[in-house]
C-alpha cells in the first residue's frame, strides 16, 4: 500500500507539517486556474528546542515558476534530507490561492 501525506500552502513562508524521512516524491500543485506561482523550498538548521536557526540552509527550488493548474513533481533524491537536524519551508508568491503538496511514500 502506497502511503501518502497532504498539506495546502496558504501563507508564505510556511513550515511543512510531517516527516519527510523516508519519502519516495512530492508534488507541488499550482492551485490556481489562471495565475502562475512562483516557488521556494529550503531547509534551516532546528534548534535544541525545535525551532528554526538563522537563514535557509540549502534551496531545494527557489523562484521556480508553476503555471496554473500545473503540477511539479520530485523525486526522493531531489528533496531528502535529515529531519532530526533541519526544517523545511515552502514560499510562494504570485495569487493568494497557494499550493498543494502531496509525498507519498510506497
Amino acid at each position: 500500500n502506497m502511503a501518502t501525506a497532504f498539506q495546502t500552502i496558504t501563507s508564505s513562508p510556511t513550515q511543512l507539517t510531517y516527516n519527510y524521512n523516508g519519502w519516495d516524491s512530492m508534488i507541488l500543485t499550482n492551485l490556481h486556474a489562471t495565475s502562475a506561482v512562483v516557488v521556494g523550498f529550503y531547509i534551516i538548521l532546528k534548534n535544541s528546542s525545535g525551532g528554526p536557526v538563522g537563514n535557509p540552509l540549502s534551496y531545494f527550488l527557489k523562484n521556480v515558476k508553476i503555471p496554473a493548474g500545473v503540477s511539479l513533481k520530485l523525486e526522493e533524491d531531489e528533496f531528502s534530507y535529515d529531519n532530526s537536524k533541519y526544517l523545511a519551508y515552502i514560499t510562494f508568491s504570485g495569487h493568494s490561492e497557494g499550493i498543494n503538496i502531496t509525498t507519498r511514500r510506497k
